[in-house]
């Protein structure tokens, strides 16, 4: 039966089955049922905010986008960069140094090559990174792509540094990451990100399918942290090299994508190191929003940011701390993320 399965799951029939028929019928039910209040909150939020577009706006079937120069991400940067002096970037490059990882990890007796420096930053920057990816234009873009109201995923500032001698490893290999139905990140480069410091590879081909589609060929008794990954050479094999493309950028430019549905890869440093902002916007039914939880009000981000705020709309209140319990309660997620795995077009 597993056999005959996967068989089906190869043919055009099933590619056809998937796109004209379940994934539309499953996008309503995502987002009129399972996101029924995020679905309300962003009707409300568009029929109050008007924004022109832009021909490359990030639309239907389109799971990613270059944005240039900004002027949001610069002020950022601008006020990110002014935090990390040589002494602050000295500290956390030797706590790259010291870190180790359990057996059965696939950097266990290597050396590590990456930290996240936001849990290290002043409480107030935090805040001020998190207000950035509340401002309205972006949330605009962001809810526009999922179709509902998002709530706050991820933040990472991510330090990548150089380790002589290695290769492409882990999240420098290829992968979509398998968390659930839709999302949205940006990729905020803090300094300039060129060839040479671990730029971010995509394909370019926008994938129809999102969720529902997978390329073969994943690495067989993965070690933890590669699972589902894709090796290089795999990978040419299913998408030739015109195919994909490198984010490069300087301050204020960013790289908006789905990263559920777009196979990527990236932060492989040849030579020197690389600093990048990563925002990821999820809904309620992420199999990652499963260890993100707030407590007692406070936002798990920043402990300046609370539920009691007067100064927070409704919505930026909804994005940053809406959590139903009855998702969790009823493993929602987990059972969705089954759905994704079993029904999924294999190429």
């Amino acid at each position: 039966m597993r056999d005959f399965l996967l068989k089906i799951k190869r043919t055009k029939i099933w590619y056809f089955f998937l796109l004209f028929f379940f994934q539309p019928l499953f996008n309503f039910i995502w987002k009129n049922i399972i996101n029924f209040k995020g679905r309300l909150i962003y009707l409300k939020f568009k029929r109050i905010n008007k924004f022109d577009k832009n021909s490359d706006y990030l639309g239907k079937n389109k799971d990613k986008k270059i944005i240039r120069d900004s002027k949001i991400f610069k002020n950022l940067t601008d006020k990110i960069n002014q935090n990390l002096d040589d002494e602050f970037l000295k500290k956390m490059r030797e706590k790259i140094g010291l870190r180790t990882y359990d057996k059965g990890h696939y950097l266990n007796d290597k050396p590590g090559f990456t930290i996240d420096l936001y849990p290290y930053l002043d409480e107030h920057l935090k805040k001020e990174i998190i207000h950035s990816a509340l401002n309205t234009e972006i949330i605009d873009e962001v809810s526009t792509y999922l179709g509902v109201m998002p709530v706050f995923g991820k933040i990472n500032l991510g330090l990548n540094i150089p380790v002589k001698g290695s290769s492409e490893r882990g999240s420098m290999l290829w992968h979509k990451d398998d968390f659930g139905f839709k999302t949205v990140d940006f990729f905020i480069p803090i300094r300039e990100v060129n060839k040479y410091n671990g730029p971010l590879h995509f394909h370019k081909k926008n994938n129809p399918l999102g969720a529902f589609h997978k390329f073969e060929n994943i690495i067989k008794n993965p070690k933890r942290g590669e699972r589902n990954k894709i090796k290089i050479e795999e990978f040419k094999r299913k998408v030739s090299d015109e195919m994909t493309e490198s984010f490069l950028g300087m301050p204020g430019d960013a790289l908006m994508m789905d990263s559920f549905s777009c196979y990527h890869r990236g932060g492989y440093c040849e030579s020197s190191e690389r600093i990048m902002l990563r925002i990821c916007y999820h809904t309620p039914d992420s199999i990652d929003m499963l260890n993100k939880k707030n407590s007692n009000g406070v936002f798990r981000y920043c402990n300046l940011l609370k539920e009691n705020d007067q100064n927070l709309s409704f919505e930026k209140k909804y994005i940053l701390f809406y959590r139903p319990n009855i998702i969790y309660k009823l493993k929602i997620p987990e059972f969705l993320l089954f759905v994704y795995r079993l029904l999924h077009f294999k190429e």
